[in-house]
């Protein structure tokens, strides 16, 4: 965790310092007079809902506010930075093959901001088509109809799913 966090905030810190030197591909420094909006990193990490594992691989993509269409991919610790956006409320989306899409609306892009990304894995079904009702600790599925029980000897529940009647 803290290695990840370390990452994450290295990867911040590269990028303002990026944005402070005016280093190749980022803007030059605003005059006083500029009507420039400001520009700051989001940083976050990716993680699956319940197991809280991380994510590597999962896409990131701003989909309003002028940065729309900015996307970023988690690392293989499931951290991801956008090294500079615009200061501001955007809508976000993360998104993994295998999980459900996070949408988050009115994000607030400002300095000191971590996203925490949840994704929720969808469950698999078994050879007669009925999903799982648990996903365990260790990322087991469980289709016991006590998800406590069905998941006792694999770390207990990390999640547990309803289905819809």
């Amino acid at each position: 965790m803290n290695e990840v966090l370390s990452r994450v905030c290295a990867a911040f810190a590269a990028a303002m310092m990026v944005a402070a030197c005016g280093g190749e591909g980022s803007p030059s420094p605003a005059s006083p007079s500029s009507s420039q909006p400001a520009r700051v990193a989001l940083s976050g990490i990716v993680r699956e809902a319940g197991t809280k594992r991380a994510l590597p691989g999962a896409r990131l993509v701003v989909t309003s506010g002028p940065d729309a269409g900015a996307a970023a991919v988690a690392d293989g610790d499931g951290a991801f930075v956008f090294p500079s956006l615009s200061a501001g409320p955007i809508d976000l989306e993360g998104r993994k093959p295998g999980y459900l899409a996070a949408k988050f609306t009115s994000a607030s892009v400002r300095p000191d901001v971590v996203v925490d990304v949840a994704l929720y894995a969808i469950p698999p079904r078994d050879a007669a088509g009925v999903p799982a009702t648990a996903r365990c600790n260790d990322t087991s599925w469980s289709w016991s109809q006590a998800p406590a029980r069905g998941c006792a000897a694999r770390g207990g529940v990390a999640t547990a799913y309803v289905r819809a009647r």
